[in-house]
């Protein structure tokens, strides 16, 4: 948006987008054959550089829709009416580094935008803890088709924190939805066209290209990462009294083996023995208690979360425990939320020389994703309408009710660019924020 060039872009893009809303309502057949923009799922696929001329197949839970070209900037289309969600996208392509063929994988659980790259082939590994490949080629319909949206979330958060603290890649401007964020990719012959989401895509790929591994070792690396439990080992001793007459001490210790924050205890087994000779240890018989852990209310990132409260019927002070570090951390009662998804907390009371340990209560709530606040320039907007002379077909200022349908609604716009064949070739050119503008100024025409 800087330039005149990037003016004229996107203003033939918007001109192109109101004569569907404007002009063409009733005039030319060319969207009459058109699939129905609720039976199409739209997406981009790309390695950091775009995907041209690759094959994108679905397998779905019922019905087969059939295969589609990416275009020269790695967009494609696919009429899914005929066909039953969710399906596990592929693209096959050659890879122009290599020359060899390659793969990548996505999910698509909903018409709208399902982008095909190098981190929903990682994502799609991990929610199904196998090759991504697998996932494709051993299609498990009622696998796929269980897949919730905690599910994708707390996958989407495992990713990321395998792109930061494994390959120290800044995933910082990566979307909260991996799969559905519009996507611009970078093309060989606009290497800087990519938006902050492709350029994640190029480090990932230098990466693992620099360190001589494929996506697939990656793959591996990810999915063990996941699904090895953390295992921590630890020893309690206690001090118990001689019986009433007797001088000395009896020690006891007992092994604490704590499984992703889950406490297990061993018996306690006396280890020493310094009572009075001929005496008989007898230590008292700890009393049963229980926890009481109320169920926390779902949260939301950047609000004050509450403060966690347990108590045990011994009195004795309850800790708090987090089994979902990535999501959410606690020290002492305070919770901290770290990114959306399922956090896990467990309330736990380890008991003392009165008391037997209680059984552990563990609890899990929602971690909702921070509402994003979206800042349009209706300005800016009528800047692209004016530059590019949309008034010949659209009227100075807009005025007609089929223009008018796109105010507010920028995905109206988005859906006109990627349902019409004769518009193909501006799909992925249009930024977020452009589409965000020229629909507040379709809001707002006579600013």
């Amino acid at each position: 948006m800087k330039t005149y060039t990037q003016h004229l872009t996107h203003g033939l893009i918007a001109a192109a987008v109101l004569s569907l809303t404007a002009c063409g309502g009733g005039g030319g057949g060319s969207s009459a054959s058109a699939p129905a923009t609720s039976s199409l799922v739209t997406g981009v696929a790309a390695t950091g550089l775009a995907i041209p001329n690759g094959t994108v197949t679905l397998k779905c839970v019922a019905g087969t829709p059939a295969s589609v070209a990416t275009d020269v900037n790695g967009a494609f289309t696919v009429d899914v009416s005929s066909a039953t969600l969710p399906c596990i996208a592929r693209i096959d392509y050659t890879d122009s580094a290599t020359r060899t063929p390659a793969k990548l994988h996505s999910l698509v659980r909903q018409v709208g935008t399902a982008n095909i790259t190098p981190v929903t082939d990682l994502l799609v590994a991990t929610l199904t803890k196998g090759k991504a490949s697998d996932a494709y080629d051993k299609f498990n319909a009622s696998e796929v088709k269980n897949l919730s949206d905690s599910d994708v979330n707390t996958a989407s958060t495992a990713v990321k924190s395998y792109l930061h603290d494994k390959l120290q890649l800044d995933t910082s401007k990566l979307p909260d939805d991996l799969i559905g964020t519009p996507l611009v990719a970078a093309t060989a012959a606009n290497p800087t066209r990519g938006d902050d989401t492709d350029k994640v895509l190029d480090r990932l790929k230098s990466k693992h290209e620099s360190d001589h591994h494929t996506l697939g070792d990656v793959e591996d690396d990810l999915v063990k990462v996941t699904t090895t439990p953390v295992v921590v080992t630890s020893t309690e001793t206690q001090t118990l009294t001689c019986p009433a007459g007797q001088t000395g001490a009896i020690g006891q210790q007992r092994t604490v083996t704590t499984t992703n924050g889950v406490a297990s205890n061993a018996a306690w087994a006396t280890v020493t023995n310094t009572c009075t000779a001929g005496s008989t240890p007898t230590p008292a018989t700890p009393a049963p208690q229980t926890v009481t852990f109320a169920q926390p209310t779902s949260q939301t990132l950047g609000v004050t979360p509450a403060v966690l409260s347990a108590t045990a019927s011994s009195g004795l002070a309850v800790s708090f425990a987090s089994n979902t570090p990535s999501v959410c951390t606690v020290s002492g009662a305070t919770l901290t939320l770290m990114a959306a998804g399922n956090c896990t907390i467990t309330a736990n009371q380890a008991g003392n020389a009165s008391f037997a340990a209680a059984t552990t209560v563990t609890r899990t709530f929602a971690v909702a994703a921070a509402p994003v606040v979206v800042v349009t320039s209706a300005a800016n907007g009528k800047a692209l309408y004016v530059a590019n002379s949309c008034s010949g077909c659209h009227g100075m200022p807009p005025s007609t009710q089929k223009v008018l349908n796109g105010a507010n609604k920028p995905n109206t716009i988005l859906s006109a660019i990627n349902s019409i064949g004769a518009m193909s070739s501006y799909k992925g050119k249009f930024a977020t924020q452009d589409l965000n503008d020229m629909a507040a100024y379709l809001a707002t025409p006579g600013i």
